[in-house]
């Protein structure tokens, strides 16, 4: 039942259209967080405020997102396999 749960939330969050252009932010945001193994406070995304102080409030939502797109790209990937390897199993049974 969680299986099928898990594939259902893929398939929405893979069906709807983005419509916040901060999501993309809050991704780069959260793969610097984890590339430099620390929350940045200097801008580095933007080349006109380079090397300018930088204060996000949301670092800690940004660096779970980036997370959680790998959780997403796993389910993508492992449930589909889980899913044949049961359905042949199931018709080999027969």
């Amino acid at each position: 039942m969680a299986m099928l749960v898990a594939a259902a939330c893929v398939l929405v969050s893979v069906s709807f259209h983005l419509y916040d252009a901060d999501a993309w932010q809050h991704l780069v945001f959260g793969r610097a967080i984890w590339t430099l193994g620390m929350v940045p406070h200097t801008q580095v995304f933007t080349w006109p405020n380079y090397g300018a102080p930088l204060v996000n409030p949301s670092w800690g939502f940004d660096a779970l997102v980036w997370l959680w797109r790998y959780f997403l790209l796993g389910a993508v990937i492992v449930v589909p396999i889980w899913l044949i390897v049961r359905l042949m199993r199931a018709a080999k049974e027969r």
